[in-house]
């Protein structure tokens, strides 16, 4: 116990540090802007309900994370959102820290903004709103557009470019926030059965390891290592993971046309976690790979939390997954708090599409971090079963000693 209170104690102070630090921000020069006059300007630790998004509109951000109420962030010019090549925001920041993108959900970020993922950023299934009339009040009030929230953790000290959007009039200009990197709380690795779809020979109908109907009509997802699938699908796993991935394709084994909608599950046991769970402050986190070049299709994942009695405790969601691509592998992390009492939780895959006979969603490489923890801790109930164990050898011990 008093381990637990010093390792909680550490993070606090942590914590603490970094909320009453300087700002992490120190210049953001924006070069090449449609208006030359334009001057982007750093609001420290100004990130809260209804703040200004932009210079030059009444733009206001809304319902902003919980973990990015008070980061520091950059004003940024709404008419660059069309600015091409040449244009770029140079983002300095003075310690380590977390920079985030708040990028439009109605943008490509695959096709018009390849140097988001260049640079390491990865989509974490968040998003802010954005009141573009700036008349509502408060968190979810008047929510016009929504942008995803991309984050490159552990940035250094110094610059990092940014580049153009140019993806359209109607979209809006990404924001730029930071916060002082924070080293994380003790995590452990969960253990996912066939996460990269390796398990077996591909192609064949479902996948080792999750529940996904197979046979005709059915409700499907094949095991492929790309061969026959569309063009714009990919050809191979996400580099890395090896060959095969999971595909809705139907064309992954010369299938009739299947169902509009399908699902893979997968349930993952937590139970072993419960002491560190019930104390508060766990997260989890998940990562993964997916392809989804056809604006006609949709995807998503979600994680659904149980407790002992399998009751529903809550669920993550990605919600839906932007257009990729073609043949490109996107990366996401899915986080959230894990609720008290959670024993289990059960990761879902979902794929459809609204035209056609296939549906041209695929994963790839899974993986599940619990954050917070200290090991492996046991049940209540394990835990009595061990100390009885414990006592009934000193008892059988003492009278032995007695007969000697």
């Amino acid at each position: 116990m008093a381990t637990r209170i010093l390792v909680l104690l550490a993070f606090l102070a942590g914590w603490l540090q970094a909320s009453f630090a300087g700002a992490v921000i120190t210049s953001a020069v924006n070069n090449n802007s449609l208006d030359p006059t334009d001057v982007y300007v750093v609001v420290p630790g100004g990130l809260a309900e209804d703040v200004d998004c932009f210079i030059d509109r009444p733009h206001e951000y809304n319902d902003i994370p919980l973990s990015l109420l008070g980061a520091d962030y950059v004003r940024t010019a709404n008419d660059d959102k069309t600015a091409g090549p040449g244009f770029s925001v140079n983002v300095t920041v003075d310690s380590t820290a977390d920079l985030y993108l708040f990028i439009d959900d109605r943008v490509n970020v695959a096709a018009a903004m390849p140097w988001v993922g260049g640079l390491g950023f990865l989509d974490t299934g968040q998003d802010i709103g954005i009141d573009e009339d700036g008349d509502g009040v408060g968190a979810g009030q008047s929510i016009d557009n929504w942008s995803s929230v991309y984050k490159l953790e552990s940035v250094s000290a110094g610059t990092t470019v940014l580049l153009e959007q140019n993806d359209g009039g109607s979209r809006n200009m990404y924001g730029v926030a930071a916060v002082e990197f924070v080293p994380p709380p003790p995590s452990v690795d969960l253990s996912l059965d066939n996460p990269s779809f390796e398990e077996g020979t591909a192609p064949f109908a479902g996948a080792p390891g999750w529940t996904i109907a197979t046979g005709s009509g059915a409700n499907e997802f094949y095991t492929t290592a790309g061969a026959g699938l569309s063009a714009g699908d990919p050809d191979s796993g996400q580099e890395g993971s090896g060959s095969q991935f999971l595909t809705g394709n139907r064309q992954a084994i010369g299938d009739g046309s299947n169902p509009s909608s399908s699902s893979a599950t997968q349930s993952i046991d937590i139970s072993g976690f419960a002491i560190d769970i019930d104390t508060g402050g766990v997260t989890l986190d998940l990562d993964f790979y997916y392809n989804k070049f056809d604006s006609n299709e949709s995807a998503s994942v979600s994680v659904e939390f149980f407790d002992a009695g399998n009751a529903s405790l809550g669920t993550l969601t990605t919600g839906s997954l932007g257009t990729t691509a073609s043949d490109e592998w996107v990366p996401v992390i899915l986080e959230g708090a894990v609720p008290l009492n959670a024993r289990s939780f059960e990761l879902q895959l979902n794929a459809s599409r609204s035209s056609g006979t296939g549906t041209n969603v695929s994963f790839d490489n899974f993986s599940a971090t619990l954050v917070g923890v200290t090991g492996i801790i046991p049940e209540p109930s394990t835990f009595i079963i061990w100390t009885l164990g414990l006592l009934g050898l000193a008892w059988h011990g003492r009278r032995r000693r007695r007969k000697a």
